[in-house]
């Protein structure tokens, strides 16, 4: 097997799909996310239309995938749903639809009658994908199922978050119900505070923004303690293939998407995320994300009800997540999947500088531990030898935006 750097590399598990129907792939959005999709379905002869409101995104450059550019889901989505119907109506058979992102899973569960006249999707249902997107219900509904999470608060007033400022160990973490949403407004997965007038200031812009927002206890340990569990469940709620990697390192450093990823065996995480996944009625791709403390128990951060930015990675290791969707909605042979290799790794290799910067300016990473670290890389975000152009237009046009290494207190804006 050929990976995306071009070397070749034997992995224990490839699918091996000698026909496929002629169902076109609908990519939801076509950033990294969206490419690794992309990739993965359009290496495997897949016809592959790739969906996004920007036409400077890079997925929409890649060889694998023909661009169709229509209106973002949180801006307009009735015109977005108006393009992919005009789309469906056009396709001989019914389009498999790939939702990368809170905006686009929520569009398609609003449409999903509509858009069920012209394609296949498997996403959960509306209550389940509500307690999801969420993250308020995520953590009430992983409370009810006793799934560990970190000691969390829900203040809905500035007057309930000076009610509980002593209540609540610092450092402590700012983290918003709704993600899509408050990237909009602050760029970031949220904010550390260090003492109470920090606390009160934050939730202040918070509220000013109209969003809402909780207070978690932090979860200290390495950024190898971050676990993902990966997985495709049919709508018997039955796990068809599974994947799981830990975190080497993240962007922003602190709270951020991992910029270096790596294949690993945990049996424990996966169990509690399967179980959880199959307690709660999932459907389709999902991505289960937990830390293990200091005790060694693993405490649920996140849960994606969709793709996230390294869906590459399982698909370099042997089990392409998005292909099995594919095969399964358009009632294929779905192939048993078998084993992956551990230490395969992902990177980005853009936000991965920008974490060696500022690790190397806390003075927690060397130049030389770095780039050690970068030997055995198997696959990118953006980078594949087979497909060039949306590294170039990715990196060439953003490479003036790596900050300086010096800034060692950079926590609040982060």
């Amino acid at each position: 097997m050929t990976n995306e750097t071009g070397r070749t590399k034997i992995v224990v598990h490839v699918i091996d799909v000698t026909t496929l129907c002629n169902s076109a792939a609908i990519v939801l959005g076509a950033d990294a996310n969206g490419l690794g999709v992309i990739r993965s379905l359009g290496r495997e002869g897949i016809r592959v239309i790739g969906v996004d409101s920007n036409p400077h995104t890079p997925g929409l450059a890649s060889r694998f995938c023909e661009p169709l550019l229509a209106r973002d889901p949180s801006v307009d989505p009735q015109a977005l749903l108006k393009s992919l119907m005009d789309l469906g109506s056009k396709l001989s058979f019914k389009g498999v639809l790939y939702p990368t992102s809170d905006a686009y899973v929520l569009f398609a569960s609003r449409f999903r009658e509509q858009l069920s006249r012209y394609f296949l999707f498997a996403i959960p249902s509306e209550e389940v994908l509500e307690c999801i997107v969420n993250k308020r219900k995520l953590y009430e509904l992983a409370e009810s199922l006793g799934v560990s999470y970190p000691a969390t608060h829900f203040p809905g007033t500035i007057e309930e978050v000076v009610a509980i400022k002593d209540e609540i160990e610092f450092p402590a973490f700012i983290k918003p119900y709704y993600s899509h949403l408050w990237r909009k407004a602050f760029r970031n997965k949220g904010f550390i505070v260090d003492n109470p007038i920090q606390l009160v200031k934050v939730f202040t812009e918070v509220f000013r923004a109209g969003l809402e927002a909780m207070v978690q206890e932090i979860i200290f340990g390495p950024s190898t303690n971050m676990i993902e569990v990966h997985a495709y469940l049919s709508a018997a709620f039955q796990p068809l293939a599974t994947f799981v990697n830990k975190q080497v390192r993240q962007f922003p450093v602190d709270f951020g998407v991992g910029t270096c990823v790596e294949s690993v065996h945990d049996e424990h995480a996966l169990e509690i995320g399967i179980k959880f996944f199959k307690e709660i009625g999932y459907v389709g791709i999902g991505e289960f994300e937990c830390k293990r403390d200091a005790r060694g128990i693993y405490r649920l951060l996140d849960l994606n009800a969709r793709t996230w930015q390294q869906i590459a990675h399982s698909t370099s290791a042997g089990i392409n997540l998005p292909l099995i969707q594919y095969l399964d909605l358009t009632n294929q042979s779905v192939p048993k999947a078998s084993d992956y290799e551990d230490g395969i790794k992902w990177l980005d290799l853009f936000q991965d500088v920008r974490t060696f910067c500022n690790l190397y300016g806390r003075g927690q990473l060397s130049l030389l531990s770095w780039m050690s670290s970068l030997k055995n890389v198997d696959c990118h975000s953006y980078f594949a030898s087979d497909d060039l152009k949306p590294f170039f237009r990715q990196y060439l046009n953003n490479i003036s935006e790596i900050p300086p290494y010096l800034d060692k207190k950079s926590r609040h804006s982060e």
